[in-house]
């Protein structure tokens, strides 16, 4: 019997090596229940679109048919993946949009027109009273985290839902029908407080009543500029059950203040607020937001309020008043005035 040479055994060796490892490298990465691979690109196959929407904006999920084989191209790994045994393998992206909402609305929600206090969204699957987490998305804009997985679903789970948290509030997605649980998000749904829906700006204001004092004459200007329900506020979190956050710029002045000898003889004043308290259904504000922030001339209040479908608003307060021009007085006009304000309005809708 001849002898195999030594180099040749080393070639069958190295045929076999090589085999073995090709046939590896073509094994396919198997995607477990609960599994998430971060995708690349966007997903090739359409699918339900269903919609959240958060304080910080609109947020549009798309959600694949199952999906049999995702070759290199379509995730970060270096492996073809199919799904294992039982499990349904899905891809999920999303993206937010920020200006969706009323702009009193977008702002107090958003903690100021130029500000974005947006919280961090936690995304997690879960199926059958199990719950699978994403990793970090940030805040849903694409910037601070993927916006894009492929997820294995355990095939015979009864209720498979997309749960969506925002400052401790949870709105779960049916993947099998579309639907939200919106809890107290629900009214960020409502059709008065989308973009493009803008009310419009007509103010409330106090009755046009002469204050009339003796010699002295002068009238209150008090009014809601604007106002809207809104169900979050940065810093104070979501309403409770039951009620509203009311978000209102407001403002009261005395206005016209002379003291009168007669038409040629008078002094004209100026006020200075001393004290003013102002009221929701008799509910001192939970916050203020700057004006600045909220690009208006005043600051905003923020009520914590039972829902209705009217409010009373109610102002009282003190105003020192100084003269600022006297003709033919004499010097007996005043050199100090002090004015009591107690006035309301009634506000019949808070989105106006």
């Amino acid at each position: 019997m001849g002898r195999v040479p030594l180099v040749g055994l080393a070639l069958v060796a190295v045929a076999a090596i090589t085999g073995c490892e090709q046939e590896a490298a073509d094994e396919p990465h198997r995607v477990a229940a609960g599994e998430m691979i971060e995708g690349s690109g966007v997903p090739s196959e359409l699918g339900d679109r269903p919609v959240v929407m958060l304080p910080s904006g609109k947020v549009t999920f798309t959600v694949t048919d199952p999906i049999r084989k995702l070759d290199i191209t379509d995730t970060r790994l270096t492996e073809e993946v199919e799904p294992d045994r039982g499990v349904d393998l899905v891809g999920v992206s999303w993206e937010r949009e920020r200006f969706v909402y009323v702009r009193d609305a977008g702002e107090a929600m958003a903690g100021g027109v130029q500000a974005d206090k947006s919280e961090p969204v936690g995304l997690s699957l879960a199926a059958d009273g199990k719950t699978y987490r994403f990793p970090d998305v940030g805040t849903m804009d694409g910037l601070d985290g993927s916006s894009f997985f492929h997820v294995g679903i355990p095939r015979a789970a009864s209720k498979v839902t997309l749960e969506v948290e925002y400052d401790g509030l949870v709105q779960a997605v049916d993947l099998r029908t579309g639907a939200v649980d919106k809890g107290a998000a629900a009214p960020l749904y409502r059709a008065e407080l989308a973009a493009g829906a803008e009310p419009d700006e007509t103010a409330v204001s106090c009755p046009s009543v002469d204050r009339d004092r003796g010699r002295l004459r002068w009238y209150l200007s008090c009014q809601v500029a604007r106002a809207v329900a809104v169900p979050y506020v940065p810093g104070h979190g979501w309403v409770g059950d039951g009620r509203t956050f009311i978000v209102a710029w407001t403002h009261t002045s005395p206005g016209s203040i002379h003291w009168i000898i007669d038409d040629n003889r008078y002094a004209s004043y100026a006020a200075k607020q001393l004290r003013l308290r102002t009221t929701l259904d008799d509910i001192t504000p939970v916050a203020t937001l700057d004006a600045e922030q909220m690009s208006s001339s005043e600051d905003w209040l923020v009520f914590d309020v039972p829902v209705a479908d009217a409010h009373r608003m109610r102002f009282a307060g003190e105003f020192v008043a100084t003269p600022t021009k006297a003709q033919g007085t004499g010097g007996q006009h005043p050199r100090r005035l002090t004015l009591d304000v107690e006035e309301s309005v009634r506000l019949t809708d808070p989105t106006f």
